[in-house]
């Protein structure tokens, strides 16, 4: 679908560079596409986007195109309905700063483009692409979204240093990503010994300045008495550790023993 949408946009700029009364009386916005719209005189013609698809387009895969799902409503010129599209025109022209020229420039750049976005976005891309492949490949409709929780990485970064057995040795540790019911630690001594399905009473000494960070901790370690069971280890160096709140695991045993396994996300409750 990509590959359509960057072959349907050069197309589209190849027609217009042909017009030299259209190259100064067109711009290309950054905001995400919402709708097709055509304004005239006395009519407008308006058709929204969606994500969501139908059965019987899943099954008919050769028009990839989003607006297609859509009918293309007619309004006529003077009414409510057609002051609020023009405006949203309006609105999209004037915040659009990208003209001819400047995209002509980032067609020469597009390798370093392509490259930054991935380098940037691709952990989401991934996550995205995985979540939609489920969807596109659900023909009986039996996959649902059973997380409680969704996860992100933790942004500060900052380090701080933890505890959890009787001995009381402390690890230097970061936030590598959480949810509301648990948290993903990478502790840069390799040498830490943790299995699966212990528990472990996490102890912070002091809480980190970083605001999110310090805010993770106050919410999941003391609103779960610091109690996480470990759902996974990574014990390459640095080890990570992929924990859930205790009460959330006893909780979430709880709701699922009488049911039968469900599909789930990758990140659910970590």
């Amino acid at each position: 679908m990509a590959r359509r949408l960057y072959i349907d946009f050069n197309t589209a700029y190849s027609k217009i560079r042909t017009y030299s009364t259209l190259t100064s009386a067109t711009r290309f916005y950054a905001h995400t596409p919402t709708c097709w719209m055509v304004v005239v005189d006395d009519v407008i013609f308006f058709q929204p986007y969606t994500f969501g698809e139908s059965k019987e387009h899943r099954k008919n895969q050769e028009n990839r195109c989003l607006g297609s799902y859509m009918p293309v409503l007619k309004f006529k010129a003077n009414t409510n309905t057609s002051e609020i599209l023009e405006n949203h025109f309006v609105k999209l022209w004037d915040t659009s700063d990208n003209d001819m020229f400047h995209v002509e420039a980032q067609l020469e750049d597009k390798k370093y483009i392509i490259n930054k976005i991935f380098r940037q976005r691709l952990r989401w891309l991934k996550s995205v692409a995985g979540i939609l492949s489920m969807h596109e490949n659900n023909t009986d409709g039996s996959f649902k979204d059973r997380r409680k929780s969704t996860r992100q990485r933790c942004k500060s970064g900052q380090p701080f240093k933890v505890s959890w057995d009787e001995s009381g040795r402390i690890k230097k540790a970061t936030i590598k990503d959480f949810s509301g019911d648990g948290i993903c630690l990478e502790l840069a001594d390799d040498s830490t010994i943790i299995k699966p399905n212990q528990i472990l009473k996490l102890m912070v000494t002091p809480n980190p300045t970083a605001s999110s960070s310090n805010f993770i901790i106050q919410q999941l370690f003391k609103n779960n008495k610091n109690e996480f069971i470990v759902m996974g280890v990574d014990a390459h160096s640095p080890v990570v550790i992929r924990l859930q709140a205790k009460k959330a695991s006893e909780k979430s045993r709880a709701s699922t023993a009488s049911e039968p396994p469900q599909l789930q996300s990758q990140d659910s409750g970590l």
